[in-house]
């Protein structure tokens, strides 16, 4: 069941990842329908692409849809000074994450694995969590640069010229010019 999930939310995050158009930002962010129709489940067909591609059953592809809308959902409303394309790549980057941890919680503790195994499937979880969450923070940061519409404060204009002149003379002891 988790891996089709996975299988949803990474060929959700693989088109995601792809050419989009240009997206022009909007004067005031809010939750338009025609602004975030990549947001919605089945908007792309990208859950009946992942069936197609790897046979999955439609009730967990549907869940897989479902789940990439709510986090992403939760994405637009809490960053919403990003554009629909950042929003939607780390909202189905984001799930894509938490579905394979939670997938590699499924296989380290309820598939029988023995003691050793099960020890070092411990140790590598906790690999995978902290390059995630390294990779979550990269790909925010990233984002918040790239994809950001609105800056909390104003960009500073660059400074002038005073129109005052320096001049250089050279310092007998050193041999750095001085001001």
């Amino acid at each position: 069941m988790l891996f089709s999930l996975f299988l949803v939310c990474s060929t959700t995050l693989l088109v995601a990842t792809g050419p989009t158009p240009a997206v022009r930002p909007s004067p005031a962010p809010r939750l338009a329908p025609a602004r975030h129709r990549r947001l919605r489940p089945g908007g792309d067909r990208l859950g009946q692409l992942a069936a197609l591609t790897w046979s999955l059953p439609p009730g967990l592809v549907e869940w897989g849809e479902g789940l990439v809308f709510a986090v992403s959902i939760l994405v637009v409303l809490l960053r919403r000074d990003w554009n629909p394309v950042g929003q939607a790549f780390f909202g189905a980057f984001l799930t894509a994450a938490g579905v394979y941890l939670a997938f590699a919680l499924y296989v380290t503790f309820w598939t029988g694995l023995s003691l050793p195994a099960t020890a070092a499937s411990v140790l590598l979880f906790l690999f995978e969590f902290a390059a995630l969450t390294l990779a979550s923070s990269f790909a925010f940061e990233s984002l918040d640069v790239t994809t950001r519409v609105r800056w909390p404060r104003p960009i500073p204009e660059p400074d002038r010229p005073t129109g005052r002149s320096c001049r250089c003379r050279s310092a007998r002891t050193t041999s750095l010019p001085t001001c």
